[in-house]
């Protein structure tokens, strides 16, 4: 079912301050365990300010770590869920992208600016410039796992028609009957997922799923 479709936005993710995160890596005493080890016993006492101060350490102390993508994730996360603070969500996709433009992560993240734009702040004027910077850079998809490009183009169509959601669900809904193709696609953020909607006030560690109309 194309309802699937809206599952693929992760929700929710490291401020631009971190615009400062360089290549090098810091001296520091702690693993990059420890790091989120902390962060998390700070999650679990709902001081999300200082977990994100945690994760952004990690990001400047362990650069080039697999792992600083899932610390954007979850900072932009926090920043969404727990602090309602949808434009450092932005910033936290531009930064992330902006520092890791080679990255299938850092490439999802400017998709989501779009989508935050589009769907969490109702924004359509910066919606469409999200979109269609977007796909200037990612034209086609090269994954065939994933569908960003194409969303984007349906998306993009959508916003500049005037169309509802319903009236986009069921085009493309009529699409994959004729194709038989089934349109969902997926981010690399496992800790937050929106389904079209506002994100409930969850963690990022749960699924936040929106149910469509």
């Amino acid at each position: 079912m194309f309802r699937n479709y809206f599952k693929f936005f992760a929700v929710f993710l490291i401020a631009g301050f971190l615009s400062s995160c360089g290549n090098q890596q810091q001296t520091t005493n702690k693993t990059e365990d420890q790091y989120f080890q902390e962060a998390q016993v700070k999650i679990d006492g709902k001081k999300f300010p200082e977990a994100i101060a945690l994760y952004e350490e990690f990001i400047k102390a362990y650069p080039k770590s697999e792992k600083v993508h899932d610390a954007y994730n979850k900072i932009a996360g926090y920043y969404i869920t727990e602090l309602k603070d949808n434009p450092k969500a932005i910033e936290t996709y531009k930064t992330h992208y902006k520092n890791y433009p080679d990255s299938k992560q850092g490439k999802n993240s400017l998709f989501l600016v779009a989508f935050t734009y589009d769907e969490v702040l109702k924004d359509k004027d910066n919606a469409i410039k999200a979109y269609e910077e977007y796909l200037v850079k990612f034209p086609t998809d090269t994954d065939p796992n994933e569908k960003f490009s194409e969303s984007a183009k349906v998306m993009l169509e959508n916003l500049k028609t005037g169309g509802s959601i319903e009236d986009l669900i069921k085009k493309v809904e009529s699409q994959n009957n004729t194709t038989g193709d089934n349109k969902e696609v997926k981010t690399t953020n496992p800790d937050v997922k929106i389904e079209k909607v506002e994100p409930k006030s969850e963690t990022p560690d749960k699924e936040v799923k929106k149910e469509t109309k």
